[in-house]
């Protein structure tokens, strides 16, 4: 086979337009699986009824008072205020990149080094300090879930918990991305007017709530029937004195899992208790306050002013028997 012979200049001109290709052809391929730092914008959307629903149903005088004082329990809970977040981005249904920050405000923005390509983003906010509920299965978004700890009985939420799903496409990174984060719990309170009658103690914990939520699908599940204990809310007035004023039972939670759910609540009066059971048919939905305003009677069972809320009554009931309930 004849070979066809090249002169010194056409090899080394040869040699020379192959080595530029190949560099032109590196870098290229270079910047195409390099990253850059793009601007992502994390804000706070706070969409509550809660002012609504405190002023349609607290009226009188004196229940605009202790409005104040339930407003004031309520302050780490319905708020835009952001103490962490959780920042993950999924490629493939698969974790790329995850950050922690502290972000101490209802807006932030980050610049996050990230390869251009589509992304899953899941964020989170107030996850870091609310130790009831843990992040799980994090690695894949489809399995991303905010879970409370296992337990029969546990404390009310500490803070508002928000999330956010953004799908983040190669022709996004054009300009700054914001992302907007919603709250996903909320909370139910009892509302005691006395009428004259002194208590000696008064606690409660609602039931048939979610325990957990899937952030990328937006849903909630209940894996068991978690109690959630609720907190006892003082007027700063005295208004307890002499048995006069109001009593406030609040409970920080996950949405109700069905439209039916149970607020319990035990007074403690002359030594015997008496359980009362609300039941509440209309769902309880993520950033809602519901408020039952009930009025108390001689025997310390409750009635409630909203004819929709059913109450059942057990008089000198011994505690302990269903729930440990921790006061």
């Amino acid at each position: 086979m004849k070979m066809k012979k090249l002169s010194l200049g056409t090899c080394f001109s040869a040699m020379m337009l192959a080595a530029t290709v190949s560099v032109t052809s590196c870098i290229d391929e270079d910047l195409s699986k390099c990253g850059s730092d793009y601007k992502i914008v994390y804000k706070m959307n706070l969409r509550t009824n809660m002012k609504t629903e405190i002023d349609q149903t607290l009226t009188t005088p004196e229940e605009q008072l202790f409005a104040e004082t339930l407003k004031k329990s309520m302050t780490n809970v319905f708020s835009d205020y952001a103490h962490d977040n959780d920042l993950s981005f999924f490629v493939n249904g698969t974790i790329f990149h995850h950050e922690q920050n502290k972000m101490q405000a209802n807006t932030a923005s980050y610049t996050i080094y990230l390869k251009r390509q589509d992304y899953r983003h899941l964020a989170l906010a107030n996850t870091g300090d609310e130790k009831l509920i843990e992040i799980k299965n994090a690695e894949h978004a489809k399995s991303l879930a905010l879970e409370q700890i296992a337990a029969d009985t546990i404390d009310s939420h500490r803070y508002g918990i928000f999330t956010a799903r953004r799908d983040i496409s190669d022709n996004d990174f054009g300009t700054d991305i914001n992302v907007n984060l919603y709250m996903q719990n909320c909370a139910a309170a009892v509302v005691v007017d006395r009428r004259g009658h002194d208590i000696e103690d008064i606690y409660g914990y609602v039931e048939n709530m979610a325990t957990g939520f899937a952030v990328s699908d937006s849903i909630y599940h209940t894996e068991r029937n978690t109690a959630i204990r609720a907190r006892r809310i003082t007027a700063n007035d005295g208004s307890r004195a002499g048995g006069t004023g109001f009593e406030g039972l609040t409970a920080v939670c996950f949405p109700s899992a069905t439209d039916s759910w149970k607020y319990t609540v035990v007074v403690k009066k002359e030594g015997k208790y008496t359980k009362n059971v609300l039941n509440v048919n209309t769902p309880l939905k993520a950033g809602q306050l519901k408020i039952l305003k009930m009025f108390l009677k001689e025997d310390g069972s409750l009635t409630a002013t909203d004819h929709t809320v059913g109450v059942s009554v057990e008089l000198n009931w011994k505690p302990g028997g269903q729930h440990d309930i921790e006061i």
